[in-house]
């Protein structure tokens, strides 16, 4: 293995434990509630926990989203889909249209 290999490897390693010890620490302060909630047994900090731990999944989630490259690649490449709206037009549907024309001219005319 050359050293550029290895470099790039230790640096995708790097940001990975990173990405880690991030979300570890976001479930951490997301649980520190129910800790003062065992301890000290008041509806106060029993409350804040059900607040918390809600707040901890959502923030994880959504830093999962952000720190991850390929998730966010997907999610951006959804976002800026766009649909192209072409007019429809077919040879068969004027036809028609103009059968209904006639036919409801004649109706009239009756």
């Amino acid at each position: 293995m050359n050293t550029k290999t290895t470099q790039n490897r230790a640096k995708r390693d790097l940001e990975f434990l990173r990405n880690i010890v991030f979300l570890i620490s976001i479930y951490i302060a997301g649980g520190l509630p129910s800790i003062v909630y065992f301890l000290t047994p008041t509806k106060y900090p029993y409350l804040i926990n059900l607040v918390t731990q809600s707040i901890a999944v959502a923030l994880a989630t959504l830093c999962t989203i952000l720190l991850d490259r390929d998730i966010r690649q997907v999610i951006k490449n959804i976002l800026r889909r766009t649909t192209r709206v072409v007019p429809f037009v077919h040879t068969l549907t004027m036809g028609k249209v103009q059968q209904n024309r006639q036919t409801i001219k004649q109706i009239n005319i009756h």
